[in-house]
């Protein structure tokens, strides 16, 4: 899994073994890079949706992190994602 700070377009890449783990690595990730850098995540964008959870939504909500979510099939939405790989 590739989180990107648009930003900056500094990119971190997350291995998983699978898509169910995607939610605790990325809150294990959110917490370190907290702890690291000492800002806030205001805005979470997924990519078509992919971290769509009620879990996930329960997690955003209790940082008041805005999760938000690119449109399924467009690719013209997730701007640097695409041009990543």
């Amino acid at each position: 899994m590739n989180v990107i700070n648009d930003f900056l377009s500094y990119v971190w890449s997350l291995p998983l073994k699978s898509k169910d783990e995607a939610a605790s690595v990325l809150q294990l990730w959110h917490r370190t890079v907290e702890n690291q850098s000492g800002h806030r995540l205001k805005i979470l964008v997924s990519n078509n949706g992919e971290l769509i959870s009620k879990s996930m939504q329960d997690w955003a909500s209790l940082h008041g992190i805005d999760h938000q979510q690119t449109a399924p099939y467009m690719s013209t939405h997730n701007g640097c994602t695409e041009h990543l790989y």
